[in-house]
């Protein structure tokens, strides 16, 4: 007699899923400004205990306190903005402002070139201080130019019809013709 084995049982494949996230903290709810019109107050009510005998009254009620409600303070106010500042004027045809000497050097040297100045015109209409703010390229220039502007007049800037002092701009050219 043959025995015949049983067939093993089969065999079962399992994939595991990964382990899940842990669920994520709740947030906590974002604060919110409660605005309150007003607030009315009463005063609280007291329970008067008496022996069993008697039932329990309540006091009788309070009259209602008058609560005054201070408004917030009217937010300060804001100050009108500065009046617009007329610029300083330099012009040679109103003021008589001599154009700069060409130094002989620097004529000579076929030198040219543009030098902006920066000056701070004062109330009185005057060059107050002189800064060279782009050069010509050529020290002879930027100096003659510095030293004709430090002769110039003025109009000084108006702010709200007073003189002001300003900065301004001021090029001067150098040309040969």
């Amino acid at each position: 007699m043959v025995q015949h084995k049983a067939p093993p049982p089969p065999l079962s494949t399992f994939t595991l899923a990964p382990e899940p996230p842990p669920p994520a903290a709740p947030q906590p709810p974002k604060p919110t400004e409660i605005v309150r019109a007003s607030e009315s107050v009463t005063a609280p009510v007291q329970l008067v205990r008496t022996p069993s005998a008697s039932p329990v009254q309540a006091a009788p009620p309070a009259t209602p306190v008058a609560v005054a409600v201070v408004a917030p303070p009217a937010p300060a106010a804001v100050p009108a903005p500065p009046a617009p500042v007329t610029p300083p004027d330099f012009s040679a045809s109103q003021l008589g402002n001599p154009g700069p000497a060409y130094p002989f050097l620097s004529r000579r040297a076929k030198e040219q070139g543009v030098v902006t100045l920066r000056v701070l015109v004062t109330e009185a209409g005057r060059a107050g201080e002189i800064r060279v703010e782009t050069s010509s390229g050529f020290e002879r220039l930027d100096k003659a130019a510095l030293a004709t502007v430090k002769r110039w007049k003025f109009l000084p800037a108006r702010q709200a019809g007073k003189a002001v002092a300003a900065w301004v701009l001021v090029p001067v050219t150098f040309a040969l013709g």
